[in-house]
């Protein structure tokens, strides 16, 4: 949920929580079957609907995620004169900037 990166030394049990801010780890949000495109939001076949995603819960399907999607690992946006831009905004921005 913070966005901090977390060493993980074996399994992540049910009871495991975020160093940072305390949030539970063992979550479907956190699991690398989790895809919403999918019936039960899961790839693999549950015989119980977990309804609540970031909550802890005991699924034995659980395997965690180790890739991490946040704005801040992106990388700069190359610019034509050979500058770089670190945000997508001020990339759209410099395409409409008066000369």
């Amino acid at each position: 949920m913070c966005g901090t990166r977390q060493q993980l030394s074996g399994a992540v049990g049910p009871e495991s929580t975020c160093v940072s801010c305390g949030n539970d780890l063992h979550t479907c949000s956190n699991c690398i079957q989790f895809d919403t495109s999918r019936p039960n939001e899961c790839r693999k076949p549950v015989v119980q609907r977990i309804t609540n995603k970031t909550r802890r819960n005991a699924c034995e399907l659980f395997t965690p995620n180790t890739v991490q999607e946040f704005a801040s690992d992106m990388p700069a946006v190359a610019t034509p004169d050979g500058g770089s831009i670190a945000s997508p905004r001020a990339a759209f921005d410099a395409l409409f900037k008066k000369k």
